[in-house]
């Protein structure tokens, strides 16, 4: 083509007329994709790995327990509004256990008593989504809604889930997950593989 920079190139000494010189640039896409694909690839496979039960469990004795997973350590054991709690960190991800100080058989009632007992006095514009039905491995059911809102103390905002279940024997256990508002995804896997092999009594 006429004018092109293409068309107006010399050829290449060391290649003879009528073949095409050897390219170079196929090798060094492939060696980058290789690389970039084995990072992502070899992410995803090193997180599995890492998602696994370290430690001792923690709970409250005789009614719930947690096993904490690969970077998850215990964040203290408390009394809150009517609650026995315990609870796990990691990062800026949180999960607490708690144990309503009244029985309770119904899980949907006790959701909606955690909203209004804690929940709604620890936040501002807090905004609760519609409950759904759960189920652990040990075959407890409950529900589970989300949440965001903003903590009056300190003015942070977070977005988190309660998962709320009724043990053998009619124990009410809530499950409260949470992070910085726009993190919540970064260990919402972790906090449910939590809840769900948790060992209730």
């Amino acid at each position: 083509m006429p004018g092109s920079p293409l068309a107006a190139a010399p050829p290449r000494a060391d290649v003879p007329p009528g073949r095409r010189p050897p390219s170079r640039g196929g090798w060094a896409v492939a060696a980058i994709v290789g690389t970039i694909l084995g990072g992502v690839l070899g992410g995803y496979v090193a997180a599995a790995a890492l998602s696994e039960p370290v430690g001792p469990a923690v709970g409250i004795p005789g009614v719930v327990s947690v096993r904490p997973l690969s970077g998850w350590a215990f964040a203290g054991r408390g009394f809150f509004e009517g609650f026995d709690y315990v609870g796990v960190t990691r990062g800026s991800g949180n999960l607490v256990a708690g144990v309503a100080a009244s029985g309770t058989s119904d899980a949907a009632g006790l959701a909606v008593a955690y909203v209004r007992v804690v929940l709604s006095r620890q936040m501002t514009q807090l905004s609760v989504s519609r409950r759904e039905d759960i189920q652990l491995d040990s075959g407890a059911r409950g529900v589970r809604f989300g949440y965001v809102g903003v903590i009056e103390e300190t003015g942070a905002s977070v977005e988190g889930e309660v998962s709320v279940v009724v043990t053998p024997s009619g124990h009410g256990v809530v499950f409260d997950g949470w992070a910085p508002a726009g993190l919540l995804s970064f260990v919402r896997s972790d906090i449910h593989t939590m809840i769900e092999r948790a060992e209730v009594t």
